[in-house]
């Protein structure tokens, strides 16, 4: 949101009534009267008839406290309208346009050796620089008021050895150089402790370095003893297993041997028994045919001294002793 002071359109141009605009986009804003606090501020009178004043006074005894370089001026808002407009860089004392037209200021050729770090003493210099604004209506901003001043600040600095005595310069000018050179040498120390604490710091960091470095190859080596003993263990453990691996090997086979041992005899003894049982139950069906035989021989040697049987069925054949038929089958035996 951008924001801008206005005169009020009502009334002359040096009217005390200001008014604050607040765009909120470029075809609305909103206006507001200004406090009274800002009214008198830096700010509001920027664009104004009032416009800006800076002055700047010096003397030879800050001149001889603070450096050339660090002289700074102040800057204060016009209290009145009637300020004298003075463009030029003199003092009031030497400046003839206060009292007669102005004319452009006449300005010796001079070698300025001013330096920010030299504390060189000049004479007493009264400067009064005064900042108008030529164009009422136009709007300064604060960072050209600023840059404004900085540029009279190094032009009235380097006015300040205008019309000043040879003897003066010459001392100012070797004050200059022995400032110059304590500076160098200052400068060259410096360089060298620079250089020393460097040294001293590359130094320190090698021997961090290398003891970083001797402490990763003890690591390193007790880490490769410690593989090489895991592995030696891994080794004599693989060792023993395979070992005992044989050994339990050899003692299933000798068991193994042994249930064979077992089952062969157990087999032979079952085969022994079977065979004695068939060899008994041969003995025994031999015997009981040799004592059939010799019951059937003894009954066809005494089977014809026997009496027949005398049929009771046959009515009157059944009452003759000879020519019997003991049984007749009426249907003829077929075979198969």
């Amino acid at each position: 949101m951008l924001e801008s002071t206005d005169r009020c359109p009502s009334g002359s141009p040096t009217s005390d009534k200001i008014v604050v605009r607040r765009f909120i986009n470029s075809a609305i804003y909103v206006e507001k009267e200004m406090s009274p606090s800002r009214k008198t501020s830096a700010l509001s009178l920027a664009g104004t008839d009032e416009g800006y004043q800076t002055e700047k006074s010096v003397s030879s005894e800050s001149l001889k406290r603070a450096p050339l370089g660090h002289l700074t001026p102040k800057i204060k808002p016009a209290k009145a309208k009637s300020v004298r407009k003075c463009t030029c860089i003199l003092g009031a004392t030497q400046c003839q346009c206060h009292q007669q037209p102005a004319e452009p200021a006449r300005r010796k050729k001079t070698v300025d050796f001013s330096d920010k770090n030299s504390t060189t003493s000049s004479s007493s210099v009264d400067t009064q620089i005064t900042i108008i604004n030529k164009s009422p209506k136009s709007k300064m901003s604060t960072e050209s008021l600023l840059s404004s001043t900085s540029l009279l600040s190094s032009a009235m600095d380097s006015s300040l050895f205008i019309d000043q005595d040879p003897k003066e310069k010459e001392e100012q000018f070797k004050k200059w150089l022995k400032n110059k050179e304590q500076q160098k040498k200052a400068k060259k120390l410096e360089e060298q402790r620079q250089q020393k604490l460097n040294k001293e710091k590359e130094a320190m960091l090698l021997e961090q370095k290398e003891a970083v470095y001797k402490d990763w190859l003890e690591r390193k080596k007790q880490q490769e003893e410690n593989l090489k003993k895991q592995k030696e263990r891994e080794k004599k453990k693989s060792k023993k297993m395979e070992e005992e691996k044989k050994r339990k090997l050899v003692n299933n086979k000798e068991i193994f041997d042994a249930w064979l041992k077992i089952k062969a005899e157990k087999q032979t003894e079952a085969k022994m028994k079977a065979k004695k049982k068939e060899d008994e139950k041969a003995e025994l069906k031999k015997g009981r045919l040799e004592q059939s035989q010799r019951a059937f021989s003894d009954w066809l040697k005494h089977s014809k001294d026997k009496p027949k049987p005398v049929p009771s069925n046959q009515g009157l054949s059944s009452l003759y002793l000879t020519d019997l038929v003991a049984y007749v089958n009426p249907e003829p035996w077929v075979g198969n």
